[in-house]
């Protein structure tokens, strides 16, 4: 659990981070990739509690998608979790600029249903 909880502190400090931190418009590209990140840390956590701690890979994290009964069911979890990590990888080697609204659709519509689904998996 101790792994599991370590994620879980990672994620909630990757947010508030994104939470204090006034882009002005600028450094979207880096608000994607922290919301990213964040959500890894997340699925991390629940893999972690599942008895996965060392799913440290987009190959492991994607494996376990397809091999863990309750993800392999749960199809909005993994769109969101393609949604965030196709986004951060536009903005990290594809040179996206994001809009503030599309920031905040990250956030509230992929990142919120990762967030909330591992909170309430976790005891």
């Amino acid at each position: 659990m101790a792994a599991a909880a370590l994620h879980l502190r990672k994620a909630e400090y990757n947010e508030l981070f994104l939470k204090n931190t006034d882009f002005g418009g600028n450094h979207l590209d880096w608000a994607a990739t922290i919301i990213f990140y964040s959500a890894l840390h997340y699925l991390r956590a629940f893999f972690a509690r599942e008895g996965f701690p060392n799913a440290d890979s987009y190959q492991a994290i994607e494996t376990l998608f397809a091999s863990l009964p309750m993800l392999q069911r749960n199809l909005p979890l993994w769109f969101a979790y393609r949604e965030l990590k196709d986004q951060s990888w536009e903005a990290r080697y594809r040179f996206k600029e994001f809009t503030r609204e599309e920031i905040q659709l990250l956030r509230t519509n992929h990142l919120h249903k990762i967030r909330t689904f591992v909170l309430e998996a976790l005891p």
